[in-house]
């Protein structure tokens, strides 16, 4: 007996034709032609991106058939169309051919937040999308910095979906959510690159409220206050007169920002105050101006020690101002007595303000 090769079956698609354009979920005809020359068709098998759709089992072999599977497209973009023949000694041939299927109610993403050309410091940022696939549904949406994943969102309802995150180093972002609707399909969309930047703190001199006279080697604490949008403030240094270098730099945030200046020269002075935060970033300089001065004359003048509070041996001491002045920094009380005529245990004036 004398094995005689087989001559493989030829198969067309004559319908739909290479790049047609199918709406998705659009019922198609996809039509093809074979032959077998030496045998007889068996069965045709009708493919979408390799994946087997539908079969047509011949009953009764024949030696060409022209058949039309029917078929509802359900993915998008470039889909691969193949019909397989296959003859009665197990020989195939396919034909292919792609179309393009495009979804006449796409995903629609739109970013609420952060708002493009956004200014990203190092908080913690709210990322919001809307998504909508009116005939699918929206299934998940997964938010990426720079291609990483930082988790899944969370629904918050009326289309919308959110995650959090915290930048961890300055320079260039790529925020991208990938949408998964209802069939599993998937869109991808970024806004444009954003920029992490260390915000710069700010710093002022609050107290003494200006304008303000210092009597001269008077003691005044200045007070700072400072803040970071984005971080915390670890030291404040203190210029006086426009030099470079501080006077002092206070590294204690925990008690706040201060610093002691004794008066030692008359004049008019300026105190700036600089801030640097947690990142480096140093505020712009903040000067108060002040002037140094020789008292004139007495503040405050005793008016009276005849006027006795309700205890025997106690006296108020009523005190009024000779001239008016505000912005009082602090007060210094000198009692001049007769030790022969006070007479204390312990040898002591006890004062009760």
């Amino acid at each position: 007996m004398t094995n005689v090769p087989n001559i493989y079956p030829s198969v067309s698609i004559t319908a739909p034709l290479e790049a047609s354009v199918i709406g998705k979920g659009e019922l198609i005809s996809v039509s093809a032609s074979a032959t077998d020359t030496d045998g007889l068709i068996a069965a045709l098998y009708l493919l979408a991106d390799g994946t087997p759709v539908d079969t047509f089992s011949l009953a009764v072999p024949v030696a060409t058939i022209n058949h039309s599977f029917s078929w509802i497209c359900k993915g998008v973009d470039a889909t691969q169309v193949a019909v397989v023949a296959l003859d009665n000694r197990g020989g195939t041939d396919t034909s292919m051919v792609t179309i393009q299927v495009t979804d006449p109610n796409p995903t629609n993403i739109t970013f609420v937040s952060p708002a493009v050309n956004s200014n990203i410091n190092f908080n913690l940022y709210d990322i919001v999308i809307n998504a909508i696939d009116d005939d699918e549904g929206i299934l998940s949406a997964t938010f990426y910095i720079n291609g990483v994943s930082i988790g899944a969102s969370m629904y918050d309802g009326d289309s919308r979906y959110s995650t959090q995150y915290l930048p961890i180093a300055p320079g260039p972002i790529q925020v991208t959510v990938v949408v998964t609707n209802g069939a599993g399909l998937t869109v991808t969309q970024s806004l444009p690159l954003l920029t992490v930047s260390n915000a710069i703190p700010v710093c002022s001199i609050s107290l003494p409220v200006t304008p303000f006279v210092l009597p001269i080697t008077h003691d005044t604490t200045f007070v700072a206050q400072c803040s970071d949008p984005d971080g915390t403030i670890t030291s404040v240094s203190f210029y006086l007169n426009g030099s470079s270098t501080p006077i002092l730099t206070d590294n204690t945030p925990t008690d706040g920002f201060t610093f002691t200046y004794q008066a030692t020269a008359v004049g008019s002075f300026a105190l700036a105050a600089r801030a640097t935060d947690n990142r480096g970033a140093q505020s712009t300089l903040n000067s108060v101006s002040f002037t140094v001065a020789v008292p004139s004359a007495s503040a405050y003048v005793l008016e009276s020690v005849k006027s006795f509070c309700s205890s025997a041996g106690i006296f108020c001491l009523p005190v009024v101002a000779t001239t008016p002045i505000s912005n009082i920094l602090g007060f210094d009380i000198d009692i001049l007595y007769d030790n022969t005529k006070v007479t204390q245990p312990d040898s002591s004036l006890r004062m009760k303000i």
